[in-house]
């Protein structure tokens, strides 16, 4: 009779064991899986991170030739009220550039 109990508390522990085993490299496979789509997600927010970083200084530049084109459009504004004579600051014989060549940088 202890034989038969002995026997029966051993084929529950190799069960067990067996369960258990079984669940580990579940759960390892599920580990294995969660690691590996961190890393991508990691690498995307890398290189969303240059991209944006990289449209920000696009956008900083395009920011200085805005405020260049309003600076000198105001200097224009202003060289055209403050002349002698109407309109001779904007014509190509009186400042050496005409109106269409200095907008053209903007």
């Amino acid at each position: 009779m202890v034989s038969e109990q002995e026997e029966s508390l051993e084929k529950v522990i190799k069960d067990t064991e067996c369960l258990f085993k079984t669940r580990e490299r579940e759960y390892q496979r599920t580990i294995d899986q969660i690691e590996l789509e961190l890393a991508t997600a990691k690498k995307d927010m890398n290189r969303h991170l240059h991209e944006y970083m990289e449209m920000c200084s696009m956008k900083r530049g395009l920011d200085v030739q805005m405020e260049t084109c309003r600076q000198l459009m105001s200097q224009s504004e202003d060289r055209d009220t403050l002349s002698p004579v109407p309109g001779l600051g904007r014509t190509a014989s009186a400042g050496g550039t005409s109106e269409t060549s200095r907008d053209a940088p903007c």
